[in-house]
């Protein structure tokens, strides 16, 4: 009996991957010149005609997503870099956010991507886009949505462009899976790449929260709710928890040194984020990976973590609270934290429950379809003393009740249900290697902090947190095909 079959985790994943032949779908080289001039010609007198961008920005980005969707590994590598591409970008608060030309192209790439895979995968190939539950769930989950979708398009208050941009915010769930299962080998030179590509990336948000802290600190003073620079506090966390891991394992001091100071800076990002329910998710999602972790490795990851407390007590803490501008806003968060005590209090605890009530109450005019992706509802703000329309909700679950229904909030939690489930039993298995054991901590506390986070935010209507979701999903089912015996 193989290794693989042995552990019933490893035993029930299905086949291992499904290869799509290299030549299949190409175009020859006169008729991609022929393509790229008659898309050239259309678009430029568009732009023309309208003396207007985008037509230019659609062609950018016809050409960028022809270079990247022939090969799969680069549509993964590519989705990745938009990812972050579009969080650094962030948005104009002069246009009233909306998306810039920059922004659009970009849109116009990850689209064809998502659209051009699924397309080519079961309509072109005759292949099955779920091999497993999570994915079958997922699936699922995408086609009742679309039908709602389409039938909430007759709504008064249903934007067709909010509808498909809800759900490509949603595709990385399911396509992201697909394409890491299909063209990412196991302990392959590009699944290395891929990792060193994801911790620069965690390391260019964090960087660039940070760069933008000063719009925090102008908002806690001039504003009653504490601004946010952390626009893809999703990586940040998955950068903590997996630097947890990792010092649950080595014993190197140098490599001790690093991670403390890439963790303190990754609890930078965070503290800059001023997002209550995720300081504390995070804490517990520390606490998730030492439990996961074998006697030693939870000793160890307790011993390091009391070392790099000690060394902030004492080294950065002092000079941290002797700048005043740091004190005083200390001060003022601390006392948000204390106000959650008093519901009834907390300006903010009140404008979401307000949001909750109007927003139940159109859940319960379509309880069972939803009114599809690009409905909005009517909420009353507390802060600003005015009724406005929402496309969103700070609560993700009642957002997809409201979206798509009990039965489809009910696909999406039964699925990510079960790449949690997979994740913890992996993260038990005795076959994995050590390098693969500290990633899956990693990422299946990430997944369920995500999973709590989703109460009090929008998490599933931002699409930075749903692709590193995805990359987890797809990590996940990776590591379920991986064979011990043959070094991945």
């Amino acid at each position: 009996m193989s290794l693989l079959t042995a552990d019933p985790v490893f035993a029930s994943s299905g086949p291992l991957r499904i290869r799509v032949p290299r030549g299949a779908f190409e175009l020859s080289i006169r008729n991609q010149i022929l393509i790229g001039i008659g898309v050239t010609l259309v678009l430029g007198a568009s732009m023309f005609l309208t003396q207007s961008l985008l037509p230019i920005a659609a062609l950018i980005g016809v050409g960028a997503l022809f270079a990247v969707i022939r090969n799969g590994v680069a549509s993964v590598f590519a989705v990745i870099l938009i990812n972050v591409a579009l969080t650094v970008h962030g948005k104009d608060a002069t246009t009233g956010n909306a998306p810039s030309v920059f922004d659009l192209v970009l849109g116009v790439v990850l689209a064809g991507i998502f659209g051009y895979w699924l397309v080519r995968i079961r309509l072109i190939d005759r292949e099955t886009l779920s091999h497993f539950p999570g994915q079958l769930l997922m699936a699922l989950f995408f086609v009742w949505s679309v039908g709602g979708t389409i039938i909430g398009i007759t709504n008064q208050h249903n934007s067709f462009m909010d509808g498909l941009r809800e759900l490509l915010n949603l595709a990385p769930l399911l396509v992201l899976p697909i394409l890491y299962e299909r063209f990412i080998e196991p302990g392959s030179v590009a699944e290395r790449r891929l990792f060193s590509t994801v911790l620069f990336a965690g390391f260019i948000i964090i960087i660039w929260n940070l760069y933008v802290f000063h719009n925090n600190v102008a908002r806690a003073y001039f504003l009653y709710q504490t601004g946010r620079s952390a626009l893809d506090l999703s990586l940040t966390c998955l950068t903590i928890l997996i630097l947890t891991s990792i010092l649950m394992v080595v014993r190197r001091r140098l490599i001790i040194i690093l991670s403390i100071l890439f963790l303190f800076l990754a609890f930078a990002g965070l503290a800059a984020s001023f997002t209550r329910t995720m300081y504390v998710a995070v804490l517990f999602g520390i606490m998730v990976v030492w439990m996961l972790g074998n006697t030693d490795e939870r000793k160890l990851g307790i011993r390091h973590a009391l070392l790099a407390g000690s060394i902030f007590i004492v080294l950065i803490l002092p000079v941290l609270l002797s700048i005043r501008i740091i004190h005083l806003l200390l001060m003022s968060f601390g006392a948000r934290f204390i106000t959650l005590q008093h519901g009834t209090r907390d300006l903010s605890l009140l404008n979401r429950f307000a949001e909750w009530r109007d927003e139940w109450t159109r859940i319960i005019q379509a309880p069972i379809l939803g009114h599809g992706f690009g409905t909005q509802f009517r909420a009353f703000n507390i802060i600003l003393r005015s009724h406005e329309w929402m496309g969103f909700s700070h609560n993700s679950y009642l957002y997809l009740i409201f979206k798509t229904g009990f039965v489809g909030m009910s696909l999406f939690v039964l699925s990510s249900a079960w790449y949690l489930n997979k994740a913890f039993k992996l993260s038990r298995s005795k076959q994995l290697l050590a390098r693969d054991r500290v990633v899956i901590r990693g990422v299946a506390a990430f997944i369920l902090i995500t999973l709590i986070g989703a109460y009090t935010g929008p998490t599933f209507d931002l699409k930075p947190a749903l692709i590193w979701m995805g990359m987890a999903f797809a990590y996940i089912l990776s590591l379920g095909n991986r064979d011990p015996a043959k070094g991945g």
